[in-house]
């Protein structure tokens, strides 16, 4: 009997299953984004002890964000070739490797090198591991159930605003390093004990279909193998001949991936811009590192919430509608922001809704992406885009160090700052247009 695996996959009721995978994937990105966020979490400390201008931690910012482009785009084209669940491990232990040797770091050298390698690690894990669990979840809640999973990367952040003031206090800033090279550990053991490999992964590779079976039991019980079974897969987007690199091109599918690669690099800007610089420009505005910190963890907290809210409107209006209403709106967030420097208490409402709008609009963008390429290149697409999107990430850190230097005011670099959501709403128009011509052709 012919077995439609989209099809059943996409029908699914939610069960343990699917709250396993997103449970696991969200372990597996706070890990992730924790590591990335390190950095920027010691810097006021560091800085004082290795009498340096915070400014000068500019490059410790932004050469990670070489390392994730880089791991981005590898881990993409390894999760298509040896599969997701090995990738996923993989970068994660890479990353978890990086933080643990930046515990002994003395030199700024040091301190570069190993940063790279934390960031070649962990900027694999997130396309992959968003890859993995879109194949899995069901098509009526796929957008919130992904980015619940994503909100992940937001928590990473929450988890160490909150920790931070502890663990420096105990451990000095090299606490900071050792606890996410514990959590590392931690999450590679969850990924290969707890969770098996991508069903349509291993469709694509001609896996035994009584192990097929197996996993489409536990995605949908009321499912039953059959030795007669044949299990096909049917893409919602046509399939490309060739490799996954060459899935990503060829006619209106080259405007997709353009046109995504713009919105990923301006949303990793700004996304990046603030993550890592927040403690260090509330500080110069005289507010307490303590303060600043929980202000970090607060527009991170916002962050998740709005990816949440965001996502459950893109199930039931599209992704690409609500991206052209948040990004915009993240602007305005922004330049409220700039206006209640002056109180902590404003502050707390202010960051809180900029985080929804700026994160919570990233939070839906990677999984949107993600479904504009069929599963042999679902991998490398959307590890692709995310990778040229690290360019933002690179360049951002720079641009923050380079208006530091400038002595630019906090609240002039948050205005500015604003001008990138509104660049990529207009970028989500165009693309939502490109993908609905190609959808009629």
């Amino acid at each position: 009997m012919r077995v439609e695996v989209s099809t059943i996959i996409d029908n699914a009721k939610i069960n343990k299953f699917h709250l396993l995978v997103i449970a696991v994937g969200i372990f597996a990105l706070i890990v992730d984004a924790y590591d990335l966020v390190a950095m920027g979490m010691v810097i006021p400390r560091i800085s004082e002890q290795w009498s340096l201008d915070p400014a000068e931690f500019a490059t410790a910012l932004s050469l990670p964000m070489i390392g994730v482009m880089l791991g981005s785009g590898i881990a993409g084209l390894l999760g298509d070739y040896i599969g997701r669940l090995k990738t996923i491990a993989l970068t994660v232990g890479v990353a978890g490797s990086g933080m643990a040797l930046t515990v002994t770091a003395d030199t700024m050298e040091h301190l570069l090198i190993f940063r790279f390698l934390t960031g070649i690690g962990a900027g694999g894990c997130i396309p992959v591991t968003i890859a993995f669990a879109s194949e899995y979840m069901p098509a009526n809640a796929r957008n919130r159930l992904v980015v619940l999973m994503y909100t992940g990367a937001g928590m990473g952040s929450v988890v160490g605003g909150a920790i931070a003031p502890t663990v420096i206090e105990q451990y000095d800033w090299q606490g900071i390093f050792g606890v996410g090279a514990i959590f590392s550990v931690i999450a590679v053991l969850m990924v290969l004990l707890l969770l098996p490999e991508s069903l349509k992964y291993l469709i694509t590779r001609n896996a035994e279909g009584s192990k097929i079976g197996g996993l489409l039991h536990r995605v949908e019980p009321t499912f039953t193998h059959s030795p007669d079974n044949e299990y096909t897969l049917t893409e919602p987007l046509a399939e490309n001949v060739g490799s996954p690199i060459q899935a990503l091109f060829g006619g209106a599918q080259t405007r997709i991936t353009l046109l995504s690669w713009v919105a990923m690099t301006g949303n990793q800007f700004m996304v990046f811009l603030l993550s890592l610089w927040l403690p260090t420009l509330f500080t110069n505005s005289g507010v307490s590192l303590d303060s600043a910190l929980y202000l970090l963890a607060l527009y991170n907290f916002g962050g998740v919430v709005g990816g949440l809210v965001f996502a459950t409107f893109a199930d039931k209006y599209g992704a690409a509608r609500v991206l052209m209403t948040t990004f915009p709106t993240a602007t305005v967030a922004l330049f409220f922001v700039s206006w209640t420097l002056h109180s902590v208490p404003l502050l707390v409402i202010t960051v809180s809704l900029a985080g929804a709008f700026v994160i919570g609009s990233s939070f839906c963008l990677a999984p949107f992406v993600a479904t504009l390429y069929p599963t042999k290149a679902r991998s490398t697409g959307i590890g692709w885009a995310l990778s040229v999107g690290r360019i933002g990430s690179i360049v951002s850190p720079l641009v923050g160090g380079w208006a530091l230097n400038q002595g630019y005011e906090t609240a002039n670099i948050f205005v500015t700052a604003g001008i990138v959501p509104i660049i990529c709403g207009a970028t989500i128009y165009l693309l939502n247009n490109s993908v609905k011509k190609a959808q009629k052709a």
